[in-house]
């Protein structure tokens, strides 16, 4: 942690026209990271310490950029900000979808108290900190009081690895009172340079709202993916996950909800594949502060390589936990697949072994199902 790294990185925020708190903030995560222990991947590619530098956009580049039209939505390619729809209406109403940038410029009333502190803590552990300090890219979505929307909002991220740097990415949602939206993220890099992918989601939502956020993850076999993704839900509201990992590099995703308000409620449904040698650690959790709440965790995951996976499912009473595993029959041996739980909760655990076909005629049936379950919501 040298004096001139400090000097790099508060060069960067100054170049975003980041305000005098955010600088702060940064500076201070950055030099809090020493003091902690590495983070508990033990032996993964960890972040490269230098300042962000943003990349040109060449006309190359916006070639390679490919989705689906949208009525409401917002593209990101690496650092940059690619294209951004929201419906003349929903403006009217005093719905939000920015880079998080223009949102701590604009709108700090609405996001400076609680980014990276409510929901996620910078002081969670390095990694967490080492995030705060080097995030180049974000999307904020505030969802007004009593907005039903009716169609979904697309967050389109592009992990830009024609150059060398990595993603370090913030969702960050506000879900006011008696609000309801669904949400769907697709993360996917671009070239083939070995970067860093380090992902956060932050859900705020409050009284009677209703979330669906669904994130489907396609990082490639040169990404090392963090994810945490976290919900901190108010009472009578409600915010459901559906998460599909397909990731080809190591990967760690870490989703978790927490009641903290009376009859708040739950569910996440994980599907992720292991491709390959990579490693690959999956951990969900509800904790919640009220007998009235409500939770469920349904659990898939394809595993390739025994050795290098590691699957935790934790409730902290009542919720109803479901975990299958499902292996390559060549890879069965010594299995040390690690399933955690605690134990006052419902759970079930079942695994199979099957060939590689099968395997992965299960991995397609099982994003059906949830891309099915999606639409119907």
């Amino acid at each position: 942690m040298t004096v001139d790294l400090n000097e790099e990185l508060e060069d960067f925020a100054n170049e975003h026209g980041e305000p005098h708190w955010l600088v702060k903030r940064r500076l201070a995560a950055l030099a809090a990271a020493k003091d902690f222990n590495n983070f508990n991947v033990d032996q993964w590619e960890y972040f490269p310490m230098k300042a962000p530098a943003k990349p040109k956009l060449t006309h190359e580049i916006v070639d390679q950029i490919e989705y689906q039209d949208y009525e409401l939505g917002i593209t990101q390619f690496g650092q940059s900000n690619f294209d951004t729809s929201i419906p003349d209406e929903l403006d009217d109403e005093g719905l939000l979808l920015t880079d998080v940038f223009t949102a701590f410029r604009q709108h700090p009333r609405l996001i400076q108290n609680n980014f990276m502190s409510k929901v996620i803590p910078e002081d969670t552990d390095q990694l967490t900190s080492l995030h705060t300090a080097f995030f180049n890219n974000g999307i904020f979505l505030y969802i007004p009081k009593d907005c039903q929307l009716t169609k979904p909002i697309q967050l389109n991220v592009f992990q830009d690895s024609i150059h060398d740097q990595p993603l370090v990415h913030n969702v960050f949602i506000v879900a006011e009172e008696g609000s309801q939206a669904q949400v769907i993220l697709n993360a996917e890099t671009i070239g083939k340079m070995s970067n860093i992918a380090s992902c956060m989601v932050e859900i705020i939502a409050k009284a009677n709202s209703k979330s669906s956020f669904t994130s489907t993850n396609h990082f490639s076999q040169n990404t090392t993916l963090y994810m945490k993704q976290h919900a901190h839900i108010s009472r009578d509201a409600k915010v459901d996950w559906n998460n599909i990992s397909d990731n080809g590099g190591d990967n760690y995703v870490d989703t978790g909800s927490m009641l903290a308000g009376k009859n708040a409620e739950s569910h996440i449904n994980s599907i992720s594949k292991q491709n390959d040698e990579s490693k690959i650690k999956i951990n969900n959790e509800i904790e919640h502060r009220y007998d009235q709440n409500t939770g469920e965790i349904e659990q898939i995951s394809f595993v390739s390589d025994v050795e290098n996976a590691s699957i935790s499912t934790i409730t902290s009473d009542k919720e109803l936990q479901s975990s299958h595993v499902v292996t390559g029959k060549k890879n069965i041996g010594n299995s040390v697949i690690k399933i955690d739980t605690d134990l006052v909760g419902k759970y079930n655990y079942s695994s199979a072994a099957v060939e590689e076909d099968e395997f992965n005629n299960e991995f397609k049936r099982a994003i059906q199902s949830v891309s099915q379950g999606i639409v119907e919501n």
